[in-house]
This record gives structure tokens, C-alpha cells and sequence, in this order.
């Protein structure tokens, strides 16, 4: 496990540094949804993997909730992809929010008013539900749901990596039992193969997550495909003892 655990942690750093290349390579109209979503998901997931670097070079728990994030972001950008209105919803959520305020606060600036008054009747197409509130968030399902309309691979990894380490994000007894050891005077953290292999699954999935968005960026972008980029990817899925899956999206 050790030395599985090696291999992805330099995975895992070259992967950052070729990300960081693969963003000052992409072009794209910002005006263009899809093409602002694609541009600034993959600089998301590049921050990202320079927190997954920190947390697992000294093993820390908490790098599962960075895999995790990184998940749900190559799950937003590939439903996108096949529903433009995913891309309109995401970027339209900020001026429902502009919107909420306004109403509460009474006022705002005149451009502000004209661009909320510009945008209101998409935001209630969007957003508005038949008793009239609006949704909780900017895209309306389950991540499950999400996953599956993504595709096989999504649904791959949200039924064997991302839900089972649910029980970790939301503070559940199980995921304390397995790493702790508590009497009155001391907590003792455990090193069991369970949680080793956890850290294994998160850091599978957070790399396969962000070759998605940036492989999915560089295909609509039309920016050239970073051959650096693929050799990691290949290295990733030919490690021995890891159960990954290549994620492919097609618009």
C-alpha cells in the first residue's frame, strides 16, 4: 500500500504542474457559457491539486473532502456539456442571488436593477418552482442523478469512491471508529489499511476527475491535446492494484 501510495502522490504532483500548462494553453470565448465553465473548472481543479499535494504529503483525512470536490466539479462541467441550459443555470445562479439581496436589502445601484430586471424571466425559467420559491442551488438534483446522466465511468466512481466516503464528510461514527481510539485522558489516531486505502480511492478519483475537465476543456476549446497530460493518465490507470477508469465525455 505504501508504495501504491507513493506512485499516486507523484502522480498527483506532475499532475498539477501539467495542469497549470494545460490552462495557459487554453483559449475559448468568454462570452461563450460553456467555454467561461470549461476555463475556469479546470484552473478550480488545478487549486485543487495543489491542496490534495499539501494534505497527502502528510497523510491527512481531510483530502477526501478535496477528492470529493473535485468529483462534483467534473460532474458539473460533463453535464454541461450535454445540456446547455446546465452552463446558463450555473452562471445565471449568481444574479438570483443579486436578486435575493436586492429584494431584501430594498435597493441597489440602477445597472444592477437593469441587469436582475434583464436576466428575471430565465432566472424564473430556471430557477422559480411550481410554488413559487426558487431552487436551493443552481443546478436542481442529486449528485447521484448528475452521475449517472454523465455517463457509465461517473457512475463508476460515485458508487465505489464517492459515496462511500460520505460517512468521512458528514461526520458519521463509523468514520471516527476506524480512525480513533478514545479513553478519558488521550485519542490515539489509527493506522489501519481501511483508512490507508481510503486516502488510495480519494486520490484515484481526484486525479481521473481532473484529467476529465481537463481533457473535456482542451476538446472544446480546440486547444491541442497535451501529450504530457495523456502520459500521466495512462501512468495513473497502469498502476498495479488500483481500480480506475478512464472517464470520457462526448458532447
Amino acid at each position: 500500500m505504501n508504495e501504491l501510495w507513493k506512485l499516486l502522490k507523484e502522480i498527483c504532483v506532475k499532475t498539477e504542474n501539467i495542469g497549470n500548462e494545460v490552462i495557459s494553453e487554453l483559449g475559448g470565448d468568454m462570452k461563450n457559457d460553456l467555454h467561461f465553465m470549461c476555463k475556469i473548472f479546470s484552473k478550480r481543479q488545478a487549486e485543487q491539486l495543489k491542496s490534495l499535494n499539501i494534505l497527502s504529503e502528510n497523510n491527512y483525512n481531510d483530502l477526501i473532502l478535496v477528492a470529493r470536490s473535485m468529483f462534483e466539479g467534473s460532474i458539473y462541467l460533463a453535464n454541461s456539456i450535454k445540456d446547455k441550459d446546465m452552463c446558463l443555470r450555473w452562471r445565471l445562479y449568481s444574479v438570483l442571488h443579486d436578486k435575493k439581496r436586492m429584494d431584501k436589502e430594498g435597493n441597489a445601484p440602477p445597472e444592477i436593477v437593469d441587469m436582475i430586471n434583464k436576466w428575471l424571466p430565465e432566472i424564473d425559467r430556471l430557477f422559480k418552482k411550481k410554488n413559487g420559491e426558487y431552487q436551493k442551488n443552481w443546478h436542481g438534483k442529486t449528485i447521484k442523478d448528475l452521475a449517472a446522466n454523465a455517463g457509465d465511468e461517473f457512475l463508476h466512481f460515485y458508487n465505489n469512491y464517492y459515496s462511500l466516503m460520505s460517512e468521512y464528510h458528514h461526520w458519521d461514527t463509523a468514520a471516527f471508529g476506524k480512525r480513533y481510539k478514545i479513553n478519558e485522558n488521550y485519542i490515539d489516531e489509527i493506522k489501519s489499511e481501511e483508512v490507508e486505502l481510503e486516502r488510495v480511492l480519494a486520490m484515484s478519483m481526484a486525479l481521473s476527475s481532473a484529467f476529465a475537465t481537463f481533457n473535456l476543456s482542451q476538446k472544446i476549446l480546440n486547444s491541442t491535446r497535451n501529450e504530457k497530460l495523456a502520459g500521466l493518465e495512462s501512468e495513473l490507470k497502469n498502476i498495479p492494484g488500483t481500480i480506475t477508469k478512464t472517464i470520457s465525455i462526448s458532447p
